[in-house]
């Protein structure tokens, strides 16, 4: 059976689907499915995805206007960005200027998609993403000297693997960094996210006291109690803002699995 299987299907659903929330629940859910059933292996590389995000345009769909292939201006970066977002399944995106990685998930010439591997575990120990993708070139036997991504030895392998064995973890849905569009599209295990030695890369607003508070509510199921947690934890009162922070936060993780 295609290692892909799973994704693939999800894959064929959001590229069929017009609807624009249902298209963000399928980006979702395959976000989900990275973290919880997926890992990526770059020569003697595991690399764990803890925290992802979705890029995703398709013309008169889905239009990210923050998706790099995507952009009008051809620079090298964004030529390159279309090479490598799109007719490759399961493959590398090793960005052309800040040492990200993404992972490529269509095969088709039609649109870009991909998801970025913000945070992750690599050979057990977390990384954002510029040491994730300096990891990855690092382990390219062409690193010395080594004069552009296009070079890459890993450019056309597949190196998206399914875990040996599954997690079955909640995942919280959030805001990617720095992007405009406030859509939910970052993904992010809330197993590591409680782990307190695992500093996430959060989006403005999603910090101390949120985390904090969403690490408390997952705790407990009695809010007075989780308050207290929180409180405790903080070292001070929650402001109230990142406490219904929190609130819509979990809320709005809460989707059922869509089932094709």
């Amino acid at each position: 059976m295609d290692k892909l299987h799973d994704l693939k299907k999800l894959v064929d659903a959001l590229e069929k689907e017009d609807n624009t929330e249902k298209q963000i629940e399928v980006l979702q859910e395959i976000g989900a499915k990275l973290i919880n059933e997926y890992e990526i292996h770059v020569g003697n590389l595991r690399i764990e995805p803890l925290l992802v995000e979705a890029y995703y345009h398709h013309k008169g769909k889905f239009e990210d206007s923050s998706v790099y292939a995507a952009r009008e201006k051809e620079t090298k970066a964004v030529l390159y960005a279309r090479s490598r977002q799109q007719k490759n399944q399961g493959k590398l995106f090793i960005h052309f200027n800040d040492w990200g990685i993404d992972i490529c998930l269509t095969d088709s010439g039609d649109y870009y998609l991909s998801f970025l591997i913000k945070n992750a575990l690599v050979n057990d120990e977390l990384q954002t993403q510029s040491r994730i993708g300096m990891e990855v070139c690092k382990n390219c036997s062409k690193y010395n000297e080594c004069k552009s991504v296009l070079e890459c030895q890993y450019n056309d392998t597949v190196v998206l693997q399914p875990r040996a064995v599954h997690k079955d973890g909640k995942i919280i849905f959030i805001p990617r960094v720095n992007i405009e569009n406030k859509d939910f599209l970052g993904a992010l295990s809330a197993e590591d996210l409680m782990k307190k030695n695992y500093n996430f890369t959060l989006p403005k607003g999603y910090q101390k006291q949120w985390k904090t508070s969403v690490c408390a509510l997952l705790e407990t199921s009695d809010e007075e109690e989780a308050k207290q947690i929180a409180k405790m934890e903080n070292g001070s009162k929650i402001e109230q803002k990142y406490w219904k922070l929190a609130k819509e936060t979990l809320n709005k993780s809460q989707q059922k699995p869509l089932l094709f």
